[in-house]
């Protein structure tokens, strides 16, 4: 079997382990969390992406299983329910509103520079930036602030990067507003991080496949 189609058996495991793991949380928040991990472009490859940068970090190295757990938990739960916000302003914005199969195809489309682009997501990989947006910017100002200071503890990548129908590539949810450092992270910034090692191994599949098994495993209790 492939890596490509290994992991995409180890992701679906992973995900109906998360909503499992959820069930003990309200109502409320058990459907948000369900709803979004069930969305196709929920950004499930980054968030075990994500776990694989805490990974290489002292504070994560020094917690217990139980608290990566919980870590782990509160992280898919902000993400959720970040992914939901987003998903229902989106929809606000259509006029008149359409289904989301209309809403989002334009997502799925390649952006102006796709000629180098390979929507890695590896640009969108930080946890907070330089909350410089167009002037006139119809935004929500309390999610501006919120690319300025992250989604919170242990997020380390833009609250705004969705992914392409769980295939691993990168879409942003906001490209439309996206703010000005954004827009100039160009072709000369994206090679030298196709060039950086610690990015390569970030996105080799097999080590995702790795990784996604071992979260299973954290969920699982073991």
């Amino acid at each position: 079997m492939k890596p490509q189609a290994i992991l995409a058996v180890e992701m679906e495991r992973m995900r109906r382990m998360l909503v499992n793991a959820s069930s003990a949380r309200s109502d409320a928040t058990k459907a948000i969390i369900s709803t979004a991990l069930n969305d196709p472009m929920f950004p499930l490859t980054f968030l075990i992406r994500n776990v694989m940068i805490l990974e290489a970090e002292v504070n994560w190295q020094r917690m217990f299983l139980h608290e990566r757990r919980s870590a782990l938990l509160s992280m898919l739960r902000e993400r959720c329910c970040i992914f939901c916000e987003i998903k229902e302003w989106l929809s606000l914005q259509a006029k008149p509103p359409r289904p989301d199969a209309d809403l989002f195809a334009s997502m799925q489309k390649p952006q102006e520079n796709s000629v180098y682009c390979t929507h890695c997501g590896g640009c969108c990989e930080i946890a907070s930036g330089l909350a410089d947006f167009p002037e006139k910017t119809q935004f929500p100002p309390i999610w501006q602030k919120l690319f300025g200071t992250g989604l919170g503890v242990n997020h380390r990548f833009c609250a705004f990067l969705w992914e392409l129908n769980g295939k691993g590539l990168s879409v942003c949810s906001i490209h439309e507003w996206r703010p000005l450092p954004c827009r100039l992270f160009a072709e000369e910034e994206c090679q030298n991080l196709m060039e950086d090692q610690d990015f390569s191994a970030l996105i080799d599949q097999s080590r995702v496949v790795d990784a996604c098994r071992k979260l299973c495993a954290l969920l699982d209790g073991r």
